[in-house]
């Protein structure tokens, strides 16, 4: 979708600059294999049942924001992906 989304902006914007697809790539990239690592750490269990929820509870306020029904400063909820998992795993 992203591809598409450029291919159509490009001859808009007289193109896209390389640099920037490549950054891209890599920070995508990275962040796919450290979930993939750290899925294999956290496992089926409780753990991840609770990092899926925060995720949960942060799009639903993503959500909230984009329809304008309530203004929610979502970067000061970012640490709870962290803390969340990390209560459990102490408290198991």
């Amino acid at each position: 979708m992203d591809g598409l989304a450029t291919m159509g902006l490009a001859r808009t914007f007289d193109g896209v600059p390389w640099s920037r697809r490549f950054r891209s790539l890599r920070f995508q990239g990275s962040v796919a294999l450290l979930g993939k690592i750290a899925g294999q750490w956290l496992g089926a269990g409780e753990l991840l049942d609770n990092l899926n929820a925060v995720a949960g509870l942060l799009i639903f306020a993503v959500a909230l924001v984009i329809l304008q029904i309530k203004r929610i400063a979502l970067a000061d909820y970012l640490p709870s992906v962290i803390v969340a998992p990390a209560i459990a795993f102490l408290f198991r």
